[in-house]
């Protein structure tokens, strides 16, 4: 189980970190349409990088939650995998189809192909939605084992250890392994962080090597320099935040529905000639919209069930 600490995550802290998470990735995947945002000035702001560290925030808190929901459970077992799995792959389903659908109308063409391998459709790379399934699955594996809890971190954390470089000499984009180390980390804190002094010396400790590495960043860019970035900003944002938003805690309890569904909203939307601004917006707008009445029909059809 758990351990009791005095570092604890609300739900609704958790959710509004969420929030915020996915914000900087919608909004990094709507100006990654123009390429002014790709410019000296952008590269020194981290513009380019909010993606990845929006996920690494992600991860983290993923990792948080996921572990202390296990946990409290005890023991996890098939049915208890096939229902989370089930809640990924459905939303997935829906947002594919409605993304075909839009590739036929704009494009004329179709490509259902894609569902296989978990990517949209025209090889759209659901690396995030591919990490977030992978997860569920690991943690779900090793609480269905009757083992010591400090064992099933050391596996987790061994299993990404080894994930990270696998994937780097496979030659993956980078930003399949920037971020998710993340998420062991997450699961090691709810295990037990204790050894965590104190909230505000943590917090100044994570923006300090934040700080340090985004130096040495701007003199010569590596990958344990950016991991190392992106961990210090998850941790530091988990631990400074104080403040929730309902907004955000809607977005972030509903963040992977955001990032399904932004997909076709984006595919729908021409962004040429428009303002990037109004562009960001739109997909916003959307993609609330689509979320909105994708949560509902499931709450009906969750209510009728019962």
């Amino acid at each position: 189980m758990a351990k009791d600490t005095a570092f604890q995550v609300s739900k609704n802290k958790s959710n509004t970190l969420k929030g915020i998470a996915m914000l900087m990735i919608v909004f990094v995947h709507c100006l990654n349409e123009y390429g002014v945002f790709h410019s000296d000035l952008s590269e020194l702001l981290l513009i380019p990088d909010y993606g990845s560290l929006g996920c690494s925030l992600f991860f983290l808190l993923s990792g948080y939650g996921m572990w202390l929901s296990c946990s409290k459970k005890g023991k996890t077992d098939v049915p208890y995998l096939y229902r989370h799995l089930k809640k990924l792959i459905v939303p997935f389903l829906v947002a594919f189809v409605i993304a075909m659908a839009v590739l036929a109308v704009r494009h004329k063409s179709i490509d259902a192909v894609n569902v296989l391998t978990l990517n949209m459709p025209n090889g759209i790379d659901l690396w995030f939605f591919k990490m977030v399934f992978v997860n569920y699955v690991i943690v779900s594996l090793l609480f269905m084992r009757r083992i010591d809890d400090r064992k099933r971190i050391v596996v987790l954390g061994g299993l990404y250890v080894v994930l990270i470089p696998t994937l780097y000499y496979l030659h993956f984009a980078n930003y399949w392994y920037l971020s998710i180390m993340q998420f062991p980390i997450g699961a090691a804190m709810a295990y037990d962080n204790r050894w965590i002094p104190k909230k505000n010396l943590w917090a100044c400790v994570g923006v300090s090597l934040f700080a340090a590495c985004y130096l040495a960043r701007q003199m010569h860019v590596s990958i344990p320099v950016l991991i190392m970035e992106n961990t210090c900003f998850a941790v530091s944002m988990m631990t400074l935040i104080r403040h929730t938003s309902r907004l955000l805690e809607y977005i972030g309890k509903n963040s992977l529905y955001f990032y399904l569904f932004g997909i076709p909203v984006m595919m729908a939307i021409d962004s040429g000639g428009m303002h990037w601004s109004i562009y960001l917006g739109l997909n916003l707008l959307f993609s609330i919209v689509a979320v909105t009445l994708f949560t509902s029909v499931v709450h009906r059809e969750t209510e009728s069930s019962r």
